[in-house]
């Protein structure tokens, strides 16, 4: 019975690949464009991160880190090959820290004079933060080295761009609602998404 819990928790665990890290970059490029406050957000972190403090200046390491992770989720799922340690967990920091943002930000604007369902959204954006923090804390985790297709990168686009319609002009969310759940559905929907049509291609293979 303890084997089999366990074995649910591991299924459970963030796991993560080039499509995931890319989606998650691609949120904040749409963002980055779309919104002028959340670009206003971005340089009001990047100039207080700029203060001459130890505090201040770990966090600015983090940011660049995660800034570098940013641009390596581009990079990758365009080339062919593996991922170093290092590249690893610059991407892990940059998705660390968007889903830490998203949660946080809004969180903030939903409670507490708001409620509503949606409030599930940056709560499980904050809880993969913490996940990501404790995974890269001891050298676990982990993005995976499959290469993604072309269609792939296609489709993953096409489905994040119709969330980010949906979310923006359908029901006109805030951006920092939008973000949230742009990030939600980049960084753990989509994979679930994926895992579950790969299996169901499997099963109708092996009936076939």
């Amino acid at each position: 019975m303890r084997e089999y819990w366990k074995n649910i928790v591991e299924q459970l665990k963030p796991k993560y690949d080039e499509i995931t890290a890319y989606l998650t970059a691609l949120t904040c490029v749409i963002l980055f464009i779309a919104y002028p406050d959340f670009r206003e957000t971005y340089f009001e972190i990047l100039s207080g991160a700029g203060a001459a403090s130890k505090a201040s200046m770990a966090f600015t390491a983090v940011a660049l880190i995660a800034t570098l992770g940013f641009f390596l989720s581009f990079i990758h799922v365009f080339i062919k090959g593996k991922k170093s340690w290092f590249e690893k967990t610059c991407i892990g920091a940059f998705i660390m820290g968007t889903n830490g943002f998203a949660g946080i930000v809004a969180g903030m604007e939903m409670l507490p004079s708001r409620s509503s369902i949606l409030i599930i959204i940056p709560i499980w954006n904050i809880l993969m933060g913490i996940i990501l923090l404790y995974q890269l804390g001891l050298n676990k985790f982990e993005v995976s080295d499959q290469d993604s297709s072309p269609l792939e990168v296609l489709v993953a686009s096409v489905t994040l761009l119709i969330v980010f319609i949906v979310t923006n002009f359908g029901f006109r969310l805030s951006w920092a609602i939008a973000f949230a759940i742009c990030v939600f559905y980049s960084s753990t929907i989509f994979y679930f998404l994926t895992r579950a049509f790969s299996y169901y291609r499997f099963r109708r293979l092996a009936k076939t």
